[in-house]
């Protein structure tokens, strides 16, 4: 140009010289702009193609391209594995991921266009892409992504750059699908929304972790997630995902886990949050590794071990979706958990609102049990309440405001109550023989120095001690038949020695008790109450370990009552833990007996009135076994008088007096004890009817020493 301009020409030549020169630029300039969209896109799929081989295509059906201001749009790009290599390909000689890509807009903000054109590197402040709908294909065993996997993925999005550098990256409602090579997809995420910062990839450094590397910078919100591993019935699913990396927070709304097999076995829960997330065992190791989890509210299914040894099973955490999971503290909140046993046919126990506090928890694997979890954290728990129903489904039994302390080794429970599903007349209509029905309600349960780590890993209950309120009601209907099975084996202590549970308590507190034992007698059809209140105890060698029984020898039971109203009840039993013949000693003593209170019970059970006269007092002493007892009784009393009863044949309501037989039993009757200035006592000595219970035993012992010291001697 300075020469044709240095030179001296013709005007009229330079003018027409201009005008072709200008031309020419008008041509090159239209030509570049025809051009650049094919020479751009040559270079992208060139350098796609190169870098895998030719087994990735890609392709788009329009571009705008500003280079001067260094911005471009890309319309319905696709990127694309060779369709014929993953239809009929041997799978072996596949990359092992393998990625299908759909895109709307891809649209790019202050590019270097002619680097990216003629230096192999891509710079920009801003890319985004819009609605890309990403298919990922494993062509190995595994569900999750690998490091081999992203070093491949990696290379492909590198292809022949050697560095590709962007202030920003906006993913806008996408969708990414993952399956396995020729399998519909296991695991889709819907409306993906991420944005990366600062990210710069260079051929230098390899990255051998490039998920990893482009989740540490990420911000993500997914809404909705669903994945049903190969393997297994399970399905998970969950909305409202949210991922912030640079703050390593991680949050769910909701999440959903179904056993296809078990669909009524729903478990969920809702507002999680993961804090200080681990991204690259998240990506790489599938595990959850976080300094803490909290979840707001739920519901869970949690199965008993299938491996039925003892009556010390296990009870599994459902983890088919992750290998492992590290979580430093975790924070449960108002979530209802429900217990299943293995068997089928078994009773489910369900935890509710349940709230639990754990630190320093164990790495969780595969196979670890709800019990191993718990063995190695500091942890606490409380429940609003546990509910299930017995074997025979006869109870509902309800545990109300449950709170286990693993740090102070106690577990407290504000009540628990075990009530008949059916009321006492029809329990009575649907029997063939005589069976109690019982109604129990314990307040202000406590157990102290509870080996926690013990009950839960071995099912043995190991503590210092024990204390409860509690109010206990049996009734019995005597018009039903009586059952005559033997009840050998069946004391208090024979049956603490028959658990499968080992138990050792040091220390058992009763306070302020009631008993109530309800009847219906055989002859009169009236319903008697046997009442013991105000009862406060305490047992020691309450146990059934080898260790426990070398420690005490017995199981001491130390108690005082109100018997009915206003009589003082003390008493003491003293039962061999070593022995295996049942035997045992009790003693008693019963002071200030009130006789319109016990015509109350002895009416309608034993057919009989004091009609006159006081009871004062009843003291005894009774050793027995199995078989036999022995021992004596001191019954006081005063001007005593009886009537003997029968049902009244005109009204049903009421009981008539036999007058010849209450004469006669009047006549007998001494009047007093003491009498004459000495007090009498009577022994016992009876066998024992097997098919009866312990209490009758004891009660007819001490019945025919107080009838020996009433009648008179013929």
């Amino acid at each position: 140009m300075v020469f044709l301009f240095g030179m001296k020409v013709n005007p009229t030549k330079r003018k027409n010289l201009l005008i072709g020169l200008l031309i020419i630029l008008i041509v090159v300039f239209v030509v570049w702009q025809f051009s650049k969209k094919s020479i751009l896109k040559e270079v992208i799929t060139e350098s796609i193609s190169k870098s895998t081989e030719g087994f990735y295509k890609v392709d788009y059906d329009s571009s705008q391209i500003d280079e001067l201001g260094g911005n471009a749009r890309f319309f319905n790009l696709s990127f694309r594995a060779d369709s014929l290599a993953l239809t009929n390909g041997n799978p072996d000689s596949l990359p092992k991921i393998i990625i299908n890509a759909s895109i709307k807009e891809i649209r790019i903000s202050d590019a270097d266009i002619p680097s990216f054109l003629t230096k192999n590197s891509m710079s920009a402040s801003l890319l985004e892409i819009d609605s890309p709908v990403i298919t990922i294909y494993q062509n190995n065993n595994s569900e999750v992504l690998t490091k081999s996997d992203s070093l491949e993925l990696y290379e492909a999005l590198l292809g022949k750059f050697s560095s590709i550098k962007a202030k920003k990256i906006k993913i806008i409602n996408g969708q990414i699908n993952v399956a396995k090579l020729r399998s519909a997809a296991h695991t889709k995420f819907t409306d993906v929304n991420i944005e990366l910062n600062d990210l710069l990839i260079t051929e230098e450094k390899k990255y051998d972790d490039i998920i990893s590397y482009f989740i540490k910078g990420a911000e993500m919100t997914v809404k909705k997630f669903e994945s049903k591993p190969l393997i297994s019935d399970k399905q998970i699913s969950a909305e409202g995902i949210r991922l912030n990396a640079r703050q390593k927070l991680f949050t769910i709304e909701s999440i959903n886990f179904l056993d296809t097999k078990r669909p009524s076995e729903k478990s969920f829960l809702k507002g999680i949050e993961f804090k200080g997330l681990n991204t690259n065992a998240f990506v790489y190791e599938n595990k959850l590794s976080a300094d803490s989890l909290l979840i707001a509210s739920g519901a869970l299914f949690i199965r008993q071990s299938k491996n039925e040894r003892d009556a010390s099973q296990s009870f599994e955490i459902d983890n088919d979706f992750f290998s492992k999971a590290q979580l430093k503290n975790v924070f449960v909140n108002s979530t209802d958990v429900t217990m299943l046993p293995a068997k089928i046919d078994g009773r489910p126990i369900l935890l509710r609102k349940v709230n639990f506090v754990a630190t320093n928890l164990p790495t969780l694997n595969g196979d670890n049990s709800l019990q191993q979890i718990l063995n190695a954290g500091k942890w606490r728990l409380h429940t609003d309440g546990v509910d299930f129903r017995t074997k025979d489904g006869l109870y509902d039994i309800k545990v109300v405001n449950v709170n286990l302390d693993d740090a102070n080794k106690n577990l407290t429970i504000s009540k628990l109550t075990m009530l008949p599903l059916i009321s006492w007349e029809a329990h009575v209509k649907s029997l063939k023989v005589q069976h109690d029905l019982y109604e129990v309600v314990i307040n202000n349960f406590s157990i102290s120095g509870l080996a926690i780590n013990t009950f839960i890993n071995e099912g043995k209950i190991f503590a210092d001690g024990m204390t409860l309120s509690p109010t206990i009601k049996a009734s019995n209907d005597r018009t039903v038949p009586f059952d005559k099975s033997s009840k050998v084996g069946n004391y208090p202590h024979q049956i603490l020695l028959g658990l499968n549970m080992p138990i050792d308590i040091k220390k058992v507190t009763v306070m302020n008790g009631m008993v109530t034992y309800r009847e219906r007698g055989r002859l009169s059809k009236k319903i008697g109450d046997v009442i013991f209140s105000s009862i406060n105890a305490s047992i020691t060698g309450f146990t059934n370990t080898v260790a426990g029984i070398a420690r005490e020898k017995n199981m001491q039971l130390d108690a005082r009552a109100e018997f009915l109203t206003g009589t003082n009840v003390t008493t003491s039993w003293t039962m061999p833990l070593q022995k295996l013949d049942g035997k045992n000693k009790v003693t008693g003593t019963f002071t200030n007996i009130n006789k319109d209170a016990l015509n109350k019970v002895i009416e309608p059970l034993g057919m009989a009135s004091v009609r006159k006269g006081s009871i004062d007092g009843l003291k005894f002493t009774w050793y027995g076994d199995d078989y036999k007892s022995t021992g004596d009784a001191t019954l006081l009393y005063n001007n005593l008088k009886v009537d003997v009863l029968e049902s009244d044949d005109k009204t049903s309501n009421d009981l008539a007096k036999k007058d010849l037989l209450s004469f006669a039993a009047n006549v007998l009757i001494k009047n007093s004890n003491p009498g004459n200035g000495k007090t009498r006592s009577a022994s016992m000595s009876i066998s024992r009817d097997i098919s009866k219970s312990f209490f009758n035993f004891i009660f007819k012992s001490i019945l025919e020493a107080s009838k020996k010291t009433l009648i008179k001697s013929l």
